[in-house]
C-alpha cells in the first residue's frame, strides 16, 4: 500500500518547489510492490504540477480510470496524460509500475495491448514466486484478462494455457494459486471462461487435497463446484458426480466453523444454527443420506437453544393511548350488535389502517451489514429478498399492535361471556340475520348453501371452550384453530365466484388448479369485495407474511401448547375476528 502522508513526511512545508514534490513522489513509488490507492496530502492534491495527477489517477481501480478519463475536467488532458505514461514506462525501473501503466493505455485508450499484455504477463511470472498481495494480484489479472480479448490476433501464451502453466509451477506458493483461482473463478470478462483451462477440476481437487485450513478449504471448494458445473455440458455424468462429492467435502469442512457453547452467549445457537442448516441442505444435494439425517437431529437439538430477546415499545402518543382506551371502554359497554360490529372495524379503530403501515414501514430502514431473516413455527430461517423487505416490516410492524390489542379484546370477549351479554346463539343469529353470511347462494357444484354452514361448528365449539377458560376447566381449541383456518380459504373463493371473478390459474405444466389462499389474497377480485385493511388483516392471520396459522394447523405444524394454553385462546380470537369482518365489511354491490 502507498502511504504518503507518515511519519517521516517527504515534504515537511509548503515551501517545497512542485518539481520537488513530484520527484520525491517518483522516488516512493519507484520503491514499491503492491497496488492500493495513494493517500496523498493536502499539498499533493492541490499541487499545480499535472505529473502529481497523473500518478493519483494511475492508481486508482483499472474499472474506475476508464469512466474518469472521460469526464469533463480530465478530457482535455487526455493527450498529456498519454504521453506522460510513455514516458514513465520509459524511465521506470519498477515492472509493477511499468505493467500498470501499460495496463492504462491499453485498456483506457486502446494502445500498445499487445505490449501491455507481455507486460502483466511478466510481472505475473516474476511476483508468483512469493506470497504476493491479494489487491496487487487482482489489479494484474483483471487486466491481463481484459487485455488478451482487446488483441486481435491470439498472443504467445494463450490465457488458458498460461494459467495451466501457473497452476503447475511447483515453486509457486500454494497461496498465491488459491488467490488466482478464485479470481479468475468469478472474473467478470464475458469471453474470459475458467472452464477452458484444460484439467482445470483436477487441479482444483489437486488444491483442496493439499490444505488443512479450512477457510482457504472452504473458497477452494466452492469455486470448484462453480467450475464443474460450468463443466456439465461436455461430461454431465462424470461432473454431475464431482459436484456432488465436493458438496459432500464442503459440508464436512462447515464443520470446521462451528462455535463452542457454554451457554453464556445467545449469539452462538444462532450462528451454529445457521452453519447446520448450510450443512443439511448440502449432505441433502450430494445425496449423503446417512450424513444429512445425522445433522437433522443436531438441528432439532440446537433449535431449543434458540433465544430471541423482546424490546419495550411505545406504540402510542398520549393522545392515542387516550383514544384506545376510550375505544376500550366503549367495547366494554358496548351491547351486543355493536360489539360484533366494532370488532369488524379495525377492533374498534384501535389499530391504525393499512396506509399507516405503509407509511411507518418507509420509514424503517435495516441495520448495515445484516440481512433480515424471517423464522417459521419449526425455527426454520429463510432470508428476505430485497423486493419484499417493504412488505415484511409493514407486517411486522402490524403485528406490533395486533396482538397486545387482540389479547384485550379476548378479555373483553371473556367477561361479556360471563355477563351473557354475548353468547353462540346471539353470534349465530347474528351472522344470520345481519350479514352475508345469513343469505343462501348455489355453489359451484349446484347445491345451495349458506357461508355460516362452514363455521358453524367451529364457532361453536370457540364459545364452548371460551365457557370453560371462564369456569377455570381444561380447554382445548384444536376444532376451531384447525377448522376456520382453512373454511375462511373456502368462503375467500366463493366469495370470488359469486361475483363473476376467475379462481383457477393454470401451471406450467398445463394442469388448471383452484386459487390457493394465497393467490385468492393477491387477486384483482377479492380486492373489490374487500377493503385494503381487511386484506392486510387475513394476510397477516393466515399466510407467512404474519402467524401463518392457515399453513401451520394444515401440515400439523403446532404443538399442544398451541390449543390448550392462552396461545389457543388467542389464535382463535384472531381467526373470530376474521369472521366478522369477512361477515359486516362485505361490498354488497359486487354481489350477483
Amino acid at each position: 500500500m502507498i502511504k504518503l502522508s507518515d511519519n517521516n513526511p517527504v515534504h515537511p512545508n509548503l515551501r517545497m518547489t512542485a518539481e520537488d514534490m513530484y520527484d520525491s513522489l517518483i522516488a516512493r513509488l519507484e520503491g514499491i510492490d503492491s497496488i492500493d490507492r495513494i493517500s496523498m496530502d493536502y499539498e499533493y492534491l492541490s499541487c499545480s504540477q499535472p505529473y502529481i495527477r497523473f500518478e493519483y489517477i494511475s492508481f486508482e481501480r483499472i474499472a474506475s480510470i476508464r469512466g474518469m478519463v472521460t469526464s469533463p475536467y480530465w478530457k482535455p488532458l487526455i493527450p498529456q496524460y498519454i504521453d506522460y505514461l510513455y514516458k514513465r514506462i520509459k524511465e521506470t525501473h519498477n515492472s509493477l509500475l511499468q505493467s500498470r501503466y501499460y495496463a492504462i493505455l491499453a485498456l483506457s485508450f486502446g494502445k500498445e495491448k499487445e505490449e501491455a499484455y507481455h507486460s502483466n504477463v511478466s510481472y505475473l511470472k516474476e511476483i508468483t514466486h512469493t506470497i504476493c498481495d491479494y489487491g496487487t494480484l487482482f489489479e494484474v489479472l483483471y487486466s491481463l484478462i481484459e487485455i488478451y480479448f482487446l488483441i486481435k490476433t491470439e498472443p504467445n501464451p494463450n490465457i488458458y494455457d498460461f494459467f495451466k502453466d501457473i497452476f503447475k509451477d511447483k515453486d509457486m506458493p500454494y497461496v498465491n494459486k488459491v488467490h488466482i483461482l478464485n479470481i479468475i473463478t468469478v472474473s467478470e470478462n464475458k469471453n474470459f471462461k475458467v472452464e477452458n483451462i484444460d484439467g482445470i477440476s483436477d487441479i482444483c481437487e489437486l488444491l483442496t487435497i493439499n490444505t488443512d485450513n479450512p477457510n482457504l478449504k472452504k473458497r477452494l471448494i466452492e469455486n470448484t463446484i462453480k467450475i464443474c458445473s460450468k463443466l456439465i455440458r461436455k461430461d454431465s455424468v462424470r461432473y454431475s458426480l464431482k459436484i456432488k462429492k465436493f458438496q459432500e467435502a464442503l459440508a464436512d469442512n462447515e464443520y470446521n466453523f462451528i462455535l463452542d457453547d457454554d451457554g453464556t452467549n445467545i449469539v452462538t445457537p444462532h450462528q451454529n444454527h445457521h452453519i447446520l442448516q448450510r450443512i443439511f441442505s448440502l449432505y441433502h444435494c450430494a445425496g449423503a443420506i446417512e450424513k444429512r439425517d445425522k445433522v437433522e437431529q443436531e438441528l432439532i437439538k440446537i433449535k431449543n437453544k434458540l433465544q430471541y430477546p423482546s424490546f419495550l415499545l411505545r406504540l402510542y402518543t398520549d393522545s392515542g393511548e387516550t383514544f384506545v382506551n376510550q375505544m376500550i371502554n366503549n367495547a366494554r359497554n358496548a351491547n351486543l350488535d355493536s360489539f360484533l360490529f366494532g370488532l369488524s372495524q379495525n377492533l374498534f379503530l384501535t389499530i391504525p389502517c393499512s396506509a399507516m403501515f405503509e407509511k411507518r414501514a418507509e420509514l424503517m430502514y435495516g441495520i448495515d451489514g445484516f440481512q433480515t431473516v424471517n423464522m417459521d413455527i419449526n425455527n426454520n430461517s429463510a432470508p428476505v429478498s430485497e423486493e419484499k423487505i417493504h412488505e415484511d416490516i409493514k407486517y411486522r410492524i402490524m403485528g406490533q399492535y395486533l396482538n397486545p390489542i387482540t389479547e384485550t379484546f379476548t378479555t373483553i370477549l371473556l367477561d361479556k361471556i360471563v355477563e351473557k351479554t354475548v353468547t353462540y346463539n346471539k353470534v349465530k343469529n347474528f351472522l344470520l340475520k345481519d350479514t352475508i353470511f345469513g343469505q343462501v347462494y348455489v355453489t359451484r357444484n349446484g347445491m345451495p348453501c349458506r357461508f355460516f354452514d362452514f363455521v358453524e361448528l367451529p364457532i361453536h365449539d370457540f364459545f364452548t371452550q371460551l365457557k370453560r377458560v371462564t369456569s377455570h376447566k381444561v380447554i382445548n381449541f384444536t376444532i376451531p384453530i384447525d377448522t376456520l383456518s382453512i373454511k375462511i380459504e373456502r368462503i375467500l373463493r366463493d366469495m370470488l365466484y359469486l361475483n363473476g371473478y376467475s379462481t383457477m390459474k393454470q401451471l406450467p405444466n398445463g394442469k388448471e388448479q383452484m386459487f390457493l389462499l394465497d393467490d385468492i389474497l393477491k387477486s384483482e377480485g377479492i380486492k373489490t369485495i374487500y377493503s385494503k385493511d381487511d386484506i392486510d388483516y387475513l394476510k397477516y392471520i393466515l399466510t407467512d407474511s404474519g402467524l401463518n396459522i392457515r399453513n401451520s394447523a394444515a401440515h400439523g405444524f403446532y404443538d399442544k401448547m398451541y390449543y390448550t394454553t392462552k396461545i389457543g385462546l388467542h389464535y382463535c380470537m384472531f381467526l373470530f375476528v376474521a369472521i366478522m369482518r369477512l361477515a359486516v365489511n362485505y361490498n354488497p354491490k359486487q354481489q350477483s
